[in-house]
């Protein structure tokens, strides 16, 4: 009698924590695609590197892209990129990106040390891109201005967005200071003609680079929820053992 007694009381306690743990939350499934959140270069300085190298690859592929097409204008100027980081890189990197994919063909860059006009003109349009209300650098004032130089067409960006990427795992799990982040930048790119205005073509490119996995952060209340559950387990164990061993004893003929 006391055996069966026991045993109950062991089937009741595996039933409650059976209860505990299904009543806790289900883990939310892994994201479909990478979950994007704004960079701050202030307070992560060492994103910008990764950033540079994301928004290069974009605009290079855009470029191989556009001079593929072959389109009716071949010398063209690289205008300021809205949005631009550190100083114009991309713009800068726009225009070494088009002269190198424009190697062995009839297409030519013209850039500001062509022309002291042409280098004023992208001053004032830098200046421009710090305007809060000015969404696109490009308008019919501009094109007036770019009449004046000996420029065919324009090639005008903005850099749409530069975000963390965490890229979801296979198993659905992630460890917290330890995800798998890369740096995307979004850049949109057209080519205009100058002396009409129209675009030419235009696209949106984006692009990644992976960034170095941080160190593992185990979080305390994650080990104390292993040792709980863990010592939890292996006490049901040995209590069943022990009632198993007692429910042997009972049996045995006396």
């Amino acid at each position: 009698m006391k055996a069966r007694l026991l045993l109950l009381t062991c089937l009741c306690f595996a039933a409650s924590l059976s209860a505990q743990t299904a009543a806790k939350p289900a883990a939310a499934a892994a994201p479909a695609g990478p979950a994007l959140k704004p960079v701050d270069f202030k307070s992560d300085p060492a994103a910008m590197e990764f950033a540079k190298q994301a928004g290069t690859r974009a605009i290079g592929e855009w470029m191989r892209e556009f001079v593929g097409k072959q389109l009716g204008p071949k010398t063209f100027a690289v205008v300021p990129f809205s949005g631009d980081i550190d100083k114009g890189y991309f713009t800068d990197a726009a225009s070494s990106e088009f002269s190198n994919v424009i190697l062995g063909t009839d297409y030519s860059l013209y850039t500001s040390m062509n022309d002291p006009i042409l280098q004023k003109l992208n001053e004032e349009m830098m200046q421009e891109l710090d305007a809060p209300d000015r969404t696109d650098i490009f308008d019919e004032a501009t094109i007036q201005k770019f009449r004046r130089v000996n420029v065919q067409g324009l090639i005008v960006g903005r850099i749409a967005g530069i975000y963390y990427a965490e890229k979801p795992t296979q198993s659905g799990v992630q460890v917290e200071g330890f995800e798998q982040k890369a740096i995307q930048v979004r850049v949109i790119i057209r080519a205009y003609e100058n002396s009409t205005g129209r675009i030419l073509w235009g696209a949106e490119k984006v692009a990644a680079v992976d960034m170095p996995m941080g160190n593992i952060v185990v979080k305390r209340d994650w080990i104390m929820n292993a040792l709980l559950y863990g010592g939890g387990g292996l006490g049901l164990l040995l209590l069943l053992f022990i009632v198993h061993r007692m429910l042997l004893g009972a049996n045995r003929p006396r």
